[in-house]
């Protein structure tokens, strides 16, 4: 009876997470940010409590996979990125390259499709070419063979949900090969921002997450052919994979990183081939450009930057100063790169964390989404400012409220990075000192 007592708050928190989890899905709109605020709030508050518990590990599973069931038949609130999704997915059945065509190019083609109307007049960006790579487009190809968007986006769903069950299994095989606490796996498997951003809002940030811990094990493993395809994969789900490479290829021997090459160039040519020539290519990349040129969303520093400029010297930061944020960025990745090119292999998990948090801090666009790649990484270290920053990210949905002032939504997105950066700046404080920091710049 005392045992049932003490799990009274485990279980308590874990119908928390269910009525959460489904009030968000269903119930929430996303200009409703003070309900949605507060009931992500208490899921969290929620998943820490139940991270703490001594519930059994089957018990935590099942959760998790009821928690994902849940949204299973509900329509993404909180991103209208679907729509974009099953347009590329029905492009390719008709024939069409997504790569080759702007969707405003097109429409006029399919004036008498129901379907494509409505896709076309969803989505939020029909004057631009596509900037989903090659897995993203297979998976959105596969949607539209059910003729119906409800369809497409139950399809996309159950693929991310099997993509999200490998990712945990991952996880638990890395933690028990480096002996660490098995408890961590919480922060991803039960955690509200992984659940409604992955299963509700149908990124595939976490098919690139699952290829690349699954590389990242491969290498671990000495399987560096396999280990270089499945990166090559993470590459074709997500671009930004890229910035791995240069780290990766330090920390291998001249072997090893022949061996790396050849798993991951041949899978990146053999799946661009079908949608690339020179004129989309461009297309892909200027695309990018006024992507990152044009929109801003839930910035750190670089909004610190673009505010300071203009204030002080009258720069627009898209103009002039963005370009040298990405050049800081490129740099930094090369620094850490090098500083733990002889570092233990657990320590590359410390250094993967770093250079994508670098990243998105110079980033004009720091989607909740975009968090959950650095905080998988970060479970297998003892770093835990990304955890913090899983709870705190979604108080950027408040740029959707219209009932608040700009001031108050500055207001909320500067705590937002405050509370990430202090304890990142402690986080660092424990892990890092000068004089190792100097002997790694030896050759």
């Amino acid at each position: 009876m005392l045992l049932k007592t003490k799990q009274v708050p485990s279980y308590l928190s874990a119908l928390i997470l269910v009525v959460g989890t489904y009030l968000i899905g269903y119930k929430a709109h996303i200009g409703d940010f003070s309900i949605i605020i507060s009931v992500f709030s208490l899921c969290f508050c929620s998943l820490y409590v139940l991270q703490k518990s001594k519930l059994e590990e089957k018990k935590l599973i099942r959760l998790g996979i009821v928690l994902r069931l849940i949204l299973i038949f509900s329509i993404p609130i909180l991103s209208d990125d679907y729509f974009r999704f099953i347009w590329d997915g029905f492009l390719i059945q008709d024939g069409y390259n997504p790569f080759e065509y702007k969707p405003n190019e097109l429409i006029a083609k399919f004036n008498d499709s129901k379907i494509h109307n409505e896709l076309y007049s969803g989505m939020n960006s029909a004057n631009y070419y596509t900037i989903y790579p090659p897995v993203n487009q297979w998976i959105f190809y596969l949607s539209a063979f059910t003729k119906s968007i409800f369809g497409g986006i139950l399809v996309i769903r159950l693929l991310i949900i099997c993509t999200e069950i490998a990712t945990y299994f991952v996880i638990k095989k890395i933690l028990n090969r480096y002996n660490l606490n098995h408890n961590r796996i919480w922060w991803y498997w039960l955690n509200p921002l992984v659940i409604l951003e992955l299963t509700g809002n149908l990124h595939c940030e976490g098919i690139m997450t699952l290829f690349l811990i699954l590389s990242l094990y491969n290498f671990a493993r000495l399987k560096d052919i396999n280990g270089g395809i499945l990166l090559g994969l993470s590459v074709l789900s997500k671009l930004y994979s890229l910035i791995f490479f240069p780290i990766l290829l330090l920390k291998a021997n001249w072997f090893r990183s022949k061996k790396i090459l050849l798993g991951a160039i041949p899978i990146i040519i053999i799946a661009f081939l079908p949608f690339f020539n020179f004129k989309n290519t461009n297309h892909f990349l200027q695309t990018i450009g006024i992507y990152f040129h044009t929109s801003e969303f839930n910035g750190s520093l670089f909004n610190f930057v673009k505010w300071f400029g203009d204030i002080f010297f009258g720069l627009d930061i898209n103009f002039s100063p963005g370009p040298i944020l990405s050049f800081i960025a490129f740099i930094l990745i090369l620094i850490i790169s090098w500083v733990f090119r002889f570092r233990n292999r657990l320590a590359i998990f410390k250094a993967l964390t770093l250079m994508v948090c670098i990243y998105l801090f110079l980033s004009p666009i720091v989607h909740p989404w975009y968090c959950i790649l650095p905080l998988t990484l970060s479970l297998f270290t003892k770093m835990k400012f990304m955890i913090v920053w899983s709870a705190t990210i979604f108080l950027s949905y408040v740029i959707y409220d219209n009932s608040f002032s700009d001031n108050f939504k500055n207001l909320l997105i500067s705590f937002e990075y405050l509370v990430v950066f202090l304890v990142l700046i402690n986080d660092l404080k424990n892990s890092f000192s000068f004089q190792k920091i100097k002997s790694s710049f030896k050759i």
